[in-house]
């Protein structure tokens, strides 16, 4: 018969079997619930700047300048999606959080064009106006 030695796996001590349940809560659960957090606070930015940036890419399209949208997804990808993820993956190889922040980022930066070019239609005088 088999002796079943739950304290000792492979030479290391079972967490699990040895430790109180409120260590064990406040070192494997309250990680996890950080992470949890982290990742909403994540995407709840990078919605609000994709929101703006593509309705703003709606408007341009109905002032028949649709252009401007595919302009301001080239430059966020090629400046800062590609290279920030890239550059990240490099940088913090033990981690993909700051690759990940690579998406945000080029999403402002697609806010700030599509807000650039809607001034600049503005002051040309070449927004549209409803009759």
């Amino acid at each position: 018969m088999q002796k079943n030695n739950t304290a000792v796996q492979a030479g290391k001590p079972n967490k699990l079997a040895d430790w109180p349940i409120r260590t064990l809560i406040l070192s494997m659960g309250m990680p996890m619930v950080l992470s949890m957090v982290l990742q909403a606070v994540y995407n709840i930015v990078d919605t609000i700047f994709a929101g703006i940036h593509f309705s703003f890419t709606g408007y341009f399209a109905a002032c028949g300048k649709s252009y401007i949208g595919f302009l301001h997804n080239i430059i966020a990808i090629v400046l800062v999606r590609v290279p920030g993820s890239y550059l990240a993956s490099r940088l913090f190889a033990g981690t993909l959080l700051p690759m990940g922040l690579a998406a945000p980022a080029g999403s402002l930066l697609s806010v700030m064009v599509c807000v650039a070019a809607y001034r600049w239609m503005k002051r040309r005088g070449t927004l549209y106006t409803a009759a």
